[in-house]
């Protein structure tokens, strides 16, 4: 849960619109949630800016569906990584708002009423994403789509390697 969905139950509490008995059961589950396979660390947007990443490899199609609409029903945006096309189908048919980068095996949950990350595009600092060959590029895509997820600005040079300075050089 983060800050503006607490803020949000506790005004339903104050309003009168949510029993305080409900809003118990709910805060009682705020630092994690237990869903069988996993247990899901619900504060992690509070302590770090952003929810928990949901790391899909591994995992069969059930559990990944069920972590992100779980996630999804805390948090106005999730982030699940190495995600197969036919688990990001599965996902998408489950939870509103999703968008798959195929490339990147990534897939992002855009909740409306979420807090917009802000706009970094004027700041001078960004994180760099560089890889060496072809192959990497997939990878590549994935660390630059989960910092720009996450708010950063990124910057990419891939398909730099060092087999022939001459390469590097023309960068």
């Amino acid at each position: 849960m983060d800050g503006k969905l607490l803020k949000s139950l506790l005004e339903k509490v104050k309003s009168g619109d949510l029993p305080v008995e409900q809003a118990l059961s709910s805060l009682r589950t705020l630092p994690y949630e237990d869903v069988g396979c996993a247990k899901l660390d619900l504060h992690r947007s509070i302590r770090t800016g952003f929810p928990e990443v949901v790391f899909c490899q591994g995992k069969t199609c059930e559990q990944s569906v069920e972590i992100v609409k779980r996630l999804a029903k805390h948090h106005t945006k999730v982030l699940a990584t190495r995600v197969a096309p036919d688990v990001a189908e599965s996902i998408a048919e489950a939870v509103a708002g999703c968008t798959y980068h195929a490339a990147a095996r990534l897939l992002v949950v855009n909740r409306p009423g979420g807090k917009r990350v802000k706009n970094l595009t004027r700041n001078k600092k960004y994180v760099m994403v560089l890889c060496a060959g072809t192959a990497d590029i997939p990878v590549a895509e994935e660390a630059a789509l989960s910092a720009e997820t996450m708010g950063s600005r990124v910057e990419r040079s891939y398909d730099i390697g060092v087999a022939g300075l001459h390469r590097l050089l023309d960068q």
